[in-house]
């Protein structure tokens, strides 16, 4: 086990507790607080740093930024990104998702707290893959509520579902 993969599993309680106050907060109130999910995406930033991320974090701090703009924010991004997809090919799959995410909140299809924390947990585990267990999820939620005639969900829910079921599938 390398001391990367030791650090993710001592954050994993951490991070699990973290998404189900989120949670919490969601059933209760359909808002999560700011300051809950932007403390621990400024985390994130500084651990993506620390595990050799830097093109994701530095991106998401661009995105940041970009997102006060009025005006040409979606082409700048786009440019950004770019750029940071060329700088460090690696992390093609993991920059071009937080984009991805970035455009659906700039765009209102997700909330600013979705995206945060999807972000974070993407900055932290490093993976494009998570999306595919949270959109598994979420399909599997809105399937519930269409079922139930519920006009909205909270998204938070299919966030820590499929986060379980992406470090499920990881641990076997």
């Amino acid at each position: 086990m390398t001391f990367l993969s030791l650090v993710q599993y001592t954050l994993l309680p951490f991070m699990f507790l973290w998404l189900g106050v989120c949670v919490r907060n969601d059933l209760r109130s359909r808002e999560v607080p700011v300051w809950m999910t932007v403390i621990p995406l400024a985390v994130a930033g500084l651990i993506g740093i620390v595990f050799g991320r830097w093109s994701s974090a530095c991106l998401v701090a661009m995105l940041i930024l970009l997102s006060d703009l009025v005006s040409l924010r979606f082409g700048f991004a786009l440019l950004g990104t770019v750029v940071v997809v060329i700088l460090d090919p690696t992390s093609v799959f993991l920059n071009l998702t937080i984009f991805a995410i970035w455009l659906l909140w700039d765009r209102g299809a997700i909330g600013g707290a979705d995206a945060k924390i999807l972000i974070t947990l993407l900055l932290v585990w490093g993976s494009a893959w998570l999306m595919v267990w949270v959109a598994l999820s979420g399909g599997l939620q809105g399937l519930v509520a269409w079922w139930r005639k519920q006009r909205e969900i909270p998204y938070t829910v299919a966030i820590l579902l499929g986060s379980i079921g992406f470090w499920l599938a990881n641990l076997f």
